[in-house]
């Protein structure tokens, strides 16, 4: 993460540099309290490892800038069947 070229621009590509910080952060962490913290993105993660999650989310038709600067005050409603409540929590 610290060397993935994450900007691409006219003289190449480069990691951003909030990603290269936040992979700096961790990996300055001891091993147990990096374990800590993989643990835990892991477990909020796993829901992208369900098939249908990744499919239904690997694409979008909206951007976040429709939300911040649109025209008209716009919402967001994220709503989950009942049935599916139980696999889809963190």
């Amino acid at each position: 993460m610290m060397t993935t070229p994450h900007l691409v621009n006219e003289e190449g590509g480069g990691p951003h540099p909030v990603v290269a910080s936040a992979a700096r952060e961790v990996l300055n962490k001891s091993d147990n309290e990096r374990s800590g913290v993989l643990s835990t993105a892991m477990s909020f993660l796993g829901l992208y490892r369900d098939p249908t999650v990744a499919e239904v989310t690997s694409r979008c038709d909206w951007r976040i800038a429709d939300l911040i600067s649109a025209a008209h005050p716009v919402s967001l409603y994220l709503v989950v069947p009942p049935s599916d409540i139980s696999r889809t929590k963190p």
